[in-house]
Formats: C-alpha cells, structure tokens, sequence
C-alpha cells in the first residue's frame, strides 16, 4: 500500500475537452489475496466551500472506472484505476465510504477519519 501525495508531481486529463486535473491523493493497492490485481484510487478531498466549484472534477473521477478502457500493460497483472467522489468529512464521507466499500469489498467504520478508515483497512487486508 502506498498513498501518494500529489504536489503537482502529475496530472491526468479529461478526454473530452482535456481539462487538467491534479489529484491531490493517489492510493495505491495490490491485493494479496490474488496477488494480481493492482488498484490505483484518485481521490480528491473537498472543502465544502468547493464542492459546487469543483463539480466537474468529482463527475470526471466518477466517469473513469466506467467510461475508459484500462489495457493491461503486463500479463500477470490487472490493473484498476478508479476514481473516487470528493471526500468532505460533513457533506460526501458516506458517498465516498460508499463507493470505497464497493470497489474494495470490505465494510468501513463512519465514526473514524479517512486515513484511520484506510490505515485500518490496508493494514488488515492489503499490504
């Protein structure tokens, strides 16, 4: 498990008007399980003050998983790159809960942070 901080180290584009996102976190995954499958997670937290104004970038990491073809580069491994939806610990934390419960199949505790939720998660599942 690594999680990156992006400090405008990259930034992934929207195919339709090629709008430059950078997001701030970068979650990566192997799961041990399978020991195949590798999971990158664009994850984007929000102040509430710009979740209106950032709209479209929450639409465009939402689109990812199910709009784009991933091509697997290496043939022992399957790679999935997912966006999440905005993270705000008010207005979002149980949509993003959500889709990181569905993507990953494990059951999150709402009453813990973010990174309690994915420190505790990662260290018992993946590693």
């Amino acid at each position: 498990m690594y999680l990156l901080r992006n400090e405008r180290l990259f930034q992934i584009y929207r195919f339709s008007d090629g709008k430059a996102l950078e997001p701030d976190f970068v979650l990566f995954l192997k799961d041990e399980s399978s020991k195949t499958i590798m999971y990158q997670l664009f994850i984007e937290p929000k102040g509430e003050h710009l979740l209106g104004t950032d709209k479209w970038k929450e639409e465009f990491l939402e689109s990812i998983e199910s709009e784009y073809v991933i091509t697997t580069l290496l043939e022992s491994r399957d790679f999935r790159i997912i966006g999440m939806p905005f993270y705000n610990e008010k207005i979002t934390k149980t949509k993003f809960l959500d889709k990181f419960e569905s993507v990953l199949k494990v059951k999150c505790e709402s009453k813990v942070s973010l990174h309690e939720e994915i420190y505790c998660w990662c260290k018992t599942s993946y590693f």
